[in-house]
């Protein structure tokens, strides 16, 4: 999953992913101090945030691990940055190669490229979650569902 890092005023600063079976985080990315700058070694500029590849790899090896052995695996925020084989588009591609469930949050207004990227057709389920706590409580059922099935 990813979550956003805010400030005091509420404000973001930032997003990691987190791996939801071990707990451990990683920052993604970071706001770019100028949208003009040239990004070190490992790092892509994206709209108004830094993002860190190396982060990336530590999200994709946590999933490429899970998508053999766990029942579900969630990949949160798969967006424009996938679609154009970036971000997390190594990892969906593992994850739907998988035995696991994946199940990726999507925005709704990019449901369709990431649908015609990865080749997804009908029947495809989706949730309109306004409230990203949302997403965890769903995360949250399908891992009870799938531990009570075991």
């Amino acid at each position: 999953m990813q979550r956003a890092l805010d400030d005091d005023r509420g404000e973001h600063t930032g997003y990691v992913a987190v791996e939801l079976a071990g707990g451990r985080e990683v920052v993604l990315a970071r706001p770019s101090t100028s949208r003009d700058a040239i990004a070190p070694a490992g790092v892509e500029l994206i709209c108004s945030y830094t993002f860190d590849s190396a982060a990336f790899d530590a999200a994709r090896a946590w999933v490429e691990r899970d998508a053999g052995t766990c029942d579900v695996v969630v990949i949160d925020e798969v967006s424009k940055l996938e679609v154009g084989r970036g971000g997390h588009h190594a990892a969906v591609e593992i994850a739907l190669a998988g035995r696991a469930l994946t199940l990726l949050s999507v925005r709704s207004e990019q449901l369709f490229a990431v649908m015609d990227r990865y080749g997804l057709d009908e029947p495809v389920a989706s949730l309109e979650a306004g409230d990203p706590g949302e997403v965890f409580r769903l995360v949250d059922a399908i891992s009870a569902a799938t531990a009570a099935r075991r």
